[in-house]
C-alpha cells in the first residue's frame, strides 16, 4: 500500500530524474562530437519530452478518518485556546492596554464556546485563515464599545483586522496532517483487486528552471527562474 500523494510524487520524481539523465547523456554526446573530426560538424542531438501523458491504474484501499479533536481535520483543536490567549495578550501589549477582569472572563467564555463548536463540527470552517477570521470576529463582537474605544483606544474593525492577522500566523503551528488516501499500486495488489480499479490519466508538462544572478541592493544573489 502507498499513499496516493506519495505515489504520484514518486512518479513525478522519477520523470524529473529521467530529464537529468537525458541532460547528462546530452553532455556526454556533445563532448564526443567535439572531439571527432567528422561529428564536430554535425548538430548535437538532444531529446526532450515537453508533454507526457501516462495512465496509471490504482485501487483505493482506505481513506483515513478525520482526527478527533481537530477543526476540519486540519487544525489541532487543543491548540486553539492557547493560541488565542497568546495573540490577545500580544495585541493588548501592543496597544498598551488591559481588559477589566469581568470583560476578560466573558471574552474567554465566548471564544472558548466558539472553539468547542468548531471542534465539534457545528461550524463548517476549513483552514487557519477561515478560523482566524471567525475567532477574530467573535472576539471583537464580545467586547463592548465602551471597552474598545475607552479602554483599548481602537475601533472594532481595526481590532478585528489585527487579531485576524496575528491568529492567521499563530494557527499555522496548529496544523495537523489531513486525512490521507491509501491505494494499491503494485501489479500483484492490482490483480487481487480485480475489477475495483481506477485509472488515473496524468498529463505532465515539462517546465525547467535555470540559475541566474540578480543584482540587488545588498549584492548579487542567485535565483532560479523559468528557462
Amino acid at each position: 500500500m502507498a499513499y496516493l500523494g506519495d505515489f504520484l510524487g514518486a512518479l513525478n520524481r522519477e520523470i524529473a530524474l529521467a530529464r537529468v539523465q537525458g541532460d547528462v547523456e546530452a553532455v556526454r554526446v556533445a563532448d564526443l562530437y567535439a572531439h571527432d573530426p567528422l561529428l564536430q560538424h554535425f548538430p548535437v542531438p538532444r531529446f526532450r519530452l515537453p508533454t507526457l501523458t501516462i495512465r496509471v491504474p490504482v485501487a483505493v484501499e482506505r481513506l483515513d478518518g478525520v482526527t478527533a479533536g481537530t477543526v476540519g481535520g486540519v487544525l489541532d483543536g487543543s491548540r486553539l485556546r492557547p493560541a488565542f490567549q497568546t495573540v490577545l495578550d500580544d495585541e493588548l501589549a501592543a496597544l498598551g492596554a488591559t481588559l477589566p477582569d469581568d470583560t476578560r472572563r466573558e471574552l474567554d467564555r465566548v471564544v472558548g464556546a466558539r472553539i468547542d463548536a468548531l471542534v465539534a463540527g457545528d461550524v463548517d470552517l476549513v483552514g487557519e485563515r477561515a478560523v482566524a477570521e471567525d475567532l477574530a470576529s467573535v472576539a471583537t463582537a464580545a467586547l463592548p464599545e465602551r471597552v474598545l474605544l475607552g479602554r483599548l483606544g481602537t475601533t472594532a474593525d481595526d481590532l478585528r483586522a489585527r487579531l485576524r492577522e496575528r491568529l492567521r500566523v499563530a494557527l499555522v503551528q496548529a496544523r495537523v496532517q489531513p486525512p490521507r488516501l491509501e491505494v494499491l499500486v503494485t501489479d500483484a495488489q492490482l490483480r487481487e483487486a480485480g475489477d475495483h480499479l481506477l485509472e488515473l490519466s496524468l498529463t505532465l508538462t515539462e517546465e525547467a528552471v535555470e540559475w541566474t544572478v540578480v543584482e540587488q541592493a545588498g549584492g548579487d544573489a542567485s535565483r532560479l527562474v523559468p528557462e
